[in-house]
Parts: C-alpha cells; sequence; structure tokens
C-alpha cells in the first residue's frame, strides 16, 4: 500500500468517527432514555473545559483531563430526583480504548459533581472485548445503525 492509499484510509476512517460521534450527539436523549434516565441537557465542551480546569494541579495528568474536556458526548440525567450522568465514546467499531475511556471519564464526572456517573458507548460494531464488557453490564451500547451514517 503507498502512502496515498494510506490517506486516503486514514481519511475514511476519520470521517466514520465523526460520523458515529455526530449521530450518538443527536440520539443524546435516545442514549439516556435506553440507559432508564431522563435526559436534562447535553453539557457543553466549556463545561467539561472548566471541570477539567478546576482539577489541574491535582493527581490527575495533564493528558488525562485534556482526553476528559474532548469526550465525544457528556450529559446530564435524572433518575426521579437525582441527578446522574452519562459519558459516551463513539466510534464506527468500538475497542478497548474507547471503553476504557468511557469508564474513566464516568470516574472523572462522579468525582467532580459527586453524582453517579455511567459508561457508555455508540457504535456500528465493536471488537470482541467490547462484546463480553456490554454483555457483563459494565458498559452500555448504543448500536448506531449503518443507515445512520448514509447520507440522506
Amino acid at each position: 500500500m503507498d502512502q496515498s492509499e494510506l490517506n486516503a484510509r486514514t481519511d475514511a476512517l476519520v470521517m466514520k468517527g465523526w460520523h458515529a460521534r455526530t449521530v450518538a450527539v443527536d440520539n443524546a436523549a435516545v442514549i439516556a432514555l435506553d440507559m432508564g434516565f431522563e435526559y436534562v441537557r447535553t453539557l457543553s465542551r466549556l463545561d467539561m473545559a472548566l471541570m477539567a480546569q478546576r482539577a489541574r494541579g491535582g493527581d490527575i495528568p495533564d493528558n488525562e483531563l485534556e482526553s476528559f474536556r474532548n469526550a465525544d458526548l457528556m450529559t446530564e440525567a435524572r433518575n426521579g430526583a437525582e441527578t446522574h450522568y452519562i459519558t459516551v465514546e463513539a466510534s464506527f467499531t468500538t475497542d478497548h480504548r474507547d471503553t476504557d475511556q468511557a469508564q474513566r471519564n464516568a470516574r472523572f464526572l462522579t468525582r467532580f459533581t459527586g453524582c453517579p456517573a455511567h459508561a457508555a458507548i455508540a457504535s456500528v460494531k465493536n471488537d470482541h472485548a467490547v462484546e463480553a464488557q456490554i454483555a457483563s453490564g459494565v458498559i452500555h451500547w448504543h448500536r448506531i445503525l449503518q443507515r445512520d451514517l448514509d447520507p440522506e
């Protein structure tokens, strides 16, 4: 494979990931509902950046705080009167990196807000290790249908 083919393949993967993220953001309320919560709002980049900024200088490495503030999707939800948070990592095909980030971000949200937080992924498909995490209930999977990625 020459460099131009490699570049084209990389570009296609980036676009697939971007589309998956867009679908996840568009489905934020549905993800919350599927997880048994009432959707309240999507956290803005500013919300996430302010949480990360307040944590700077503590025991969390700066690169992890940067990753947190750049998460694909974070939402506030309710279970009755109790506030919960959901963090979602989106990819065309999720792997352990996505589930690790979602779980880490959920731990950070709980720490930063004092409220329970839950990890989710949104994807068309998942690798084998992710399937085991979904089956065990460690992480919620929002299935993105291929048709959701197709241009209208």
